[in-house]
């Protein structure tokens, strides 16, 4: 089965009604049998949910709003982005859309590029966890940007990219996003996003980045089961589903200004936000490093991105670690 058939298959389905055997060979150009075989090749491939009604036909168990790649080009175009983005890939089922956008980079590592896919089969969170990426529901995107000369401020992208997206959020309707060092987003105390940077350099002195990002909008499915952390999502938030293409391009459109732009004084003005949302500020903390583990007083970050960790009244400045509340949140 191609993916163009594959597609096609989804879209009429899409509504959530039932559609005949005939009606979906007719649109297809395939026979009725080819039909079944291809919706069977479906469930096991994305695991979705699928009714099989005699005298009714087939249905999703839920609508689905699938990621059109026009719909974010049109978006894109209206906010005057599109021209720094020539490149946009959508597609049903990846390993990773970080390892695509690194390994399409090999190829023209001066050329922007955004990926996103439906599902994921090896997502990639921190410290080679995996972020589990059920198909259809959430947002899993990664934008490819070169820096022709690697910004000072680097180090504190991710906490920058952490500040769009929590605002991006709260524009949507969130009331107020926490932020936890260095790269998860949260509301309430349960994890709600997280973003992973990847970088590669050049001997010219330039440098490329992933940008990756899952964000929990609709959460369903066994694998909502398997995370070992407090969690939650957009839909339980506001109480209803939201335009996943929209979402995505405007977030796009606010992380490609804000890179086309990258400037001290706007990662200061960043940074600033970020402290605002900052939900392990003065608490005790456990920051687990490759070869020990530490505790401490959290007291925030410094101008670098850097987190500051008290211990019998000195502070130190950490770059990279696992942060959790001490005793209360063993398990992040």
């Amino acid at each position: 089965m191609s993916m163009i058939d594959e597609r096609q298959l989804l879209e009429l389905l899409a509504d959530g009604a039932f559609h005949s055997g005939q009606d979906l060979a007719v649109k297809l150009g395939i026979s009725r049998s080819a039909v079944w075989k291809r919706l069977q090749q479906l469930q096991k491939t994305l695991d979705i949910d699928l009714y099989a009604v005699s005298g009714k036909g087939y249905k999703l168990a839920k609508p689905l709003q699938l990621l059109d790649p026009a719909r974010l080009r049109q978006s894109l175009h209206q906010q005057i982005v599109l021209k720094r983005l020539p490149e946009i890939e959508v597609h049903l089922s990846l390993d990773s859309t970080s390892r695509q956008a690194l390994e399409l980079s090999r190829h023209a590592p001066a050329t922007p590029r955004l990926v996103l896919a439906e599902m994921q089969t090896a997502g990639r969170g921190r410290r080679g966890r995996q972020w589990l990426s059920p198909f259809g529901s959430n947002l899993y995107l990664s934008l490819y940007w070169w820096f022709d000369v690697m910004p000072e401020s680097i180090a504190t992208l991710s906490l920058v990219v952490g500040t769009i997206l929590a605002r991006r959020l709260e524009a949507l309707g969130v009331p107020r996003c926490e932020l936890k060092w260095p790269n998860d987003v949260r509301y309430q105390g349960k994890k709600l996003a997280g973003i992973l940077l990847e970088m590669q350099g050049e001997a010219s002195g330039g440098c490329g980045i992933v940008i990756g990002v899952g964000i929990n909008l609709d959460m369903t499915g066994n694998e909502a089961e398997a995370i070992a952390q407090p969690w939650t999502d957009v839909k339980r938030i506001l109480g209803e589903d939201i335009d996943r293409n929209q979402f995505a391009a405007r977030l796009t459109a606010d992380l490609i200004e804000t890179l086309s732009q990258y400037s001290r004084d706007k990662v200061l003005a960043c940074l600033d936000a970020w402290r605002c949302r900052d939900v392990l500020n003065g608490q005790e903390v456990m920051l687990e490093l490759p070869t020990e583990t530490l505790h401490g007083t959290a007291r925030g970050i410094d101008s670098q991105g850097a987190l500051l960790l008290e211990q019998q009244g000195q502070i130190r400045h950490f770059f990279s670690g696992e942060l959790s509340v001490r005793l209360a949140e063993q398990n992040n």
